[in-house]
């Protein structure tokens, strides 16, 4: 344990703040206190991440407040609101009988037994996926008859500066693609596998 008399030949400047009484000591402690806080407010950045270089998971986060006005009514659908849904189709694409083939309390067979009046219809709306489209590129080998160069090969690699590439898509209406390298499959940007 560190005493006074230990303090006082190791720290002459503390021993002279000592013999100048408790209020001294209590006056340089508080000081010591605001010069630690005005340092940690130094080090933490003023503002937040859009402003600083600080991530956005320093960022205070405010506390959410509504942009909604009282009006006095309960939220959700009014009384007297039609409301918005896709209405049943009186001719579906495809119809799928689900069938009850056992009594689900004793398992009985009951696939002779024909069904009840009430039938449960319920309508599922899906986008269709759309198809595939596959272009294939042939390159050509030529060798010219004039000048007996080594034979001339396209790179297989469509650019959008070639002129057959640019009237293909002008043509298709499609957007031709820069390939770096010759692949065996491609797909086209807009398009999904």
């Amino acid at each position: 344990m560190i005493t006074l008399a230990d303090i006082r030949t190791s720290r002459p400047d503390l021993a002279a703040l000592i013999d100048q009484g408790i209020a001294a000591v209590i006056l340089r402690l508080l000081e010591v206190e605001r010069e630690r806080d005005a340092a940690r407010a130094a080090k933490s950045p003023i503002g937040d991440s859009r402003t600083t270089h600080a991530p956005p998971s320093t960022d205070p986060r405010p506390k959410p407040r509504s942009q909604r006005r009282k009006t006095g009514r309960k939220t959700g659908g009014q009384p007297g609101h039609p409301g918005h849904r896709l209405e049943p189709v009186a001719q579906p694409d495809h119809t799928i009988v689900h069938a009850v083939t056992v009594c689900s309390e004793c398992r009985q067979d009951l696939t002779g037994i024909a069904a009840a009046v009430v039938i449960i219809a319920t309508q599922v709306f899906e986008l269709p996926k759309l198809p595939l489209v596959v272009t294939e590129h042939r390159c050509e080998s030529k060798r010219c008859p004039d000048t007996r160069a080594p034979p001339s090969t396209t790179t297989g690699r469509p650019t959008s500066t070639s002129t057959s590439a640019a009237t293909t898509a002008s043509a298709t209406n499609t957007t031709s693609v820069n390939w770096t390298a010759s692949p065996s499959v491609r797909i086209k940007p807009g398009r999904s596998a």
